[in-house]
């Protein structure tokens, strides 16, 4: 079983390979209804972790690719955002709001910060648990640092 999703895995990278990058996904729901945005965030989840798999750490030009990926699932939460409003799911793993999480968790330094009030009022409802928060505070202080 092992061995068969390093063999996926394998595989998906080749064809990202071959392509490019990744392929332009209808990553805007057509609706603000729970069940388009499941699979508006499912897509964004997969997009944000695929090159941050094991596998993929060995890929030319992994940096740019991740900052690529990154910025356009930046563009796709803003507009997810402005249409449908912050996601508020609960529980935390697997939600919806998980994958707002780490889209602006590996963010810029301005995109973080434009979200950082929402993350903080996720945390103050209960939405996201403690070790997820301050992990989330300790990039913010490491993103500070890096701009000094």
């Amino acid at each position: 079983m092992r061995m068969r999703r390093k063999l996926n895995c394998l595989v998906s990278i080749a064809m990202l390979t071959i392509f490019g990058e990744f392929a332009q996904a209808a990553t805007t729901a057509n609706s603000c209804s729970n069940e388009d945005q499941k699979a508006v965030y499912q897509d964004l989840f997969e997009k944000d972790q695929m090159l941050r798999r094991p596998a993929a750490q060995t890929e030319p030009d992994l940096r740019e690719r991740l900052l690529r990926q990154d910025t356009e699932n930046q563009i796709q939460l803003d507009k997810i955002v402005e249409a449908c409003g912050w996601p508020q799911d609960s529980p935390f793993f697997n939600s919806k709001l998980e994958v707002a999480f780490l889209i602006v968790q590996h963010s810029s330094k301005e995109f973080t910060n434009r979200y950082r009030g929402k993350m903080e009022e996720a945390y103050a409802k209960g939405l996201i648990p403690q070790q997820q928060i301050d992990d989330f505070r300790r990039y913010l202080k490491l993103k500070d640092s890096w701009s000094k």
